[in-house]
C-alpha cells in the first residue's frame, strides 16, 4: 500500500509541474556513496560500498529570467558489503524511491556553449525494505588456508575465524532530505544539452539503517560493533536534458 501510494505521489508530482511554460526533460545517471558510523570494540568488520547507482528523472520549466522550477523522481541504489582484512561478503543492499521538488538558475557563460546551474531540493523517500537478521554467520570462515602438516598430512582451516550474530534494523522508512547540488551543461543544439551533476543528500534524521552485532567470535574473543547510517551521500553524476515541444 505505502509503495502505490508513493508511485501515485510521483506521478502527481510529476504531472503538476509539466502543465504549463517552456518545458523541459532531465535523465540523469550517477554513483553515491554513503558513509557509515562505527561503534563497539571491534574494528575490523566494516561496511564498505561497492556497485551503487542512482537514476532520475525529472521536468521542470523555465522563466525567461533564468529561474528553473521542477520535480525529479527516481531511485537511489547503495551497494555494500562486509570487509574483514582482505576478504568481503556480499550482502543486500540499501534502496528507496525519492520524489523531490527543485528549484534552479541558469549562469550562462557568454560566447560559449556552457551553462552553471546551482540546484536545492527537498527529497522525500520511500525505503521498501525489512529488517534482517545474521545468526551465527560464518560467512568468513569460507575463506581458507591449506597446508601439510608434520606427517605430511594436508589440512584445511579458515583464514579468518570469524562468527557474527546481529541484526539490521530500518529505523526510518520515510527518508527526508535537503540535496544541493550543481550541474555544467554544454548545449549540443538549440533544444538539447549534456551535464555533469554534483550532487549531495543530506539526511534530516541521523539514524536510517542500524547495523547492531551483538556478538562477534573471533579466534575464540567476544566482541560487539554497531554499524549506522543517516543514508546521507555524494553523488557525481551524468545527465541528458532535452526541451518538450
Amino acid at each position: 500500500m505505502k509503495l502505490k501510494t508513493i508511485s501515485l505521489f510521483l506521478s502527481l508530482v510529476l504531472i503538476t509541474s509539466v502543465s504549463y511554460g517552456q518545458r523541459f526533460f532531465n535523465v540523469t545517471f550517477g554513483i553515491p556513496k554513503i558513509e557509515w558510523d562505527y561503534d563497539g570494540n571491534f574494528d575490523g568488520l566494516r561496511t564498505v560500498n561497492r556497485n551503487s547507482w542512482s537514476i532520475g528523472i525529472s521536468v521542470m520549466k523555465k522563466t525567461p529570467d533564468n529561474w528553473i522550477y521542477g520535480a525529479e523522481a527516481g531511485i537511489n541504489r547503495f551497494g555494500n558489503v562486509f570487509r574483514f582484512a582482505n576478504a568481503i561478503h556480499h550482502i543486500s543492499s540499501l534502496s528507496y524511491f525519492y520524489a523531490s521538488p527543485f528549484v534552479e538558475y541558469e549562469l550562462n557563460i557568454p560566447n560559449t556553449k556552457i551553462s552553471i546551474i546551482p540546484k536545492i531540493c527537498l527529497s522525500a523517500g520511500f525505503i521498501p525494505l525489512k529488517d534482517q537478521y545474521y545468526i551465527d554467520d560464518m560467512s568468513f570462515q569460507s575463506f581458507r588456508r591449506t597446508y601439510k602438516d608434520s606427517d605430511g598430512n594436508l589440512i584445511s582451516e579458515p583464514l579468518y575465524d570469524l562468527t557474527y550474530t546481529g541484526s539490521q534494523i530500518i529505523e526510518n522508512n520515510i527518508l527526508l532530505q535537503i540535496n544541493p547540488e550543481l550541474e555544467f551543461h554544454y548545449q549540443l543544439n538549440d533544444v538539447s544539452s549534456i551535464f555533469l551533476n554534483v550532487k549531495a543528500g543530506i539526511s534530516l534524521r541521523k539514524d536510517v539503517v542500524k547495523r547492531e552485532f551483538s556478538e562477534i567470535i573471533y579466534e575464540g574473543e567476544n566482541y560487539h560493533a554497531t554499524h549506522d547510517s543517516s543514508l546521507s551521500f555524494t553523488m557525481i553524476g551524468l545527465g541528458y536534458q532535452f526541451q518538450l515541444r
